[in-house]
């Protein structure tokens, strides 16, 4: 009788996750914006890239006052993935004047 153990399990091929990733964000942030119960973000610390993009697809975000708000993708030249280039505009406008910063790192 054979066993699955570790040593008979399949190995991944190399680079899998990294093949998987944007697939899977991006399915997770259109979860998030068609379900139908809200959903509520909490953040601490820093939100940066698919962090930041599940805080604007959130209906209602909750931001503490040291939170750093980061979107990494303008400065390294590359396009904004998980739905960033729609959300982004719309989020911002959530904020209200004056009321949301988006920080550089240090």
């Amino acid at each position: 009788m054979a066993r699955n153990t570790p040593s008979d399990a399949p190995r991944p091929r190399v680079g899998s996750i990294q093949r998987r990733l944007p697939v899977q964000a991006h399915r997770l942030v259109s979860l998030v914006l068609t379900t139908q119960i809200p959903v509520v973000c909490a953040v601490r610390g820093w939100a940066v890239g698919i962090g930041l993009q599940l805080v604007l697809a959130a209906d209602f975000a909750v931001v503490a006052e040291d939170a750093h708000l980061w979107e990494p993708f303008a400065r390294r030249g590359f396009t904004p993935d998980s739905g960033a280039t729609w959300l982004l505009p719309g989020g911002w406008a959530r904020c209200g004047p004056g009321a949301c910063s988006f920080s550089e790192p240090r």
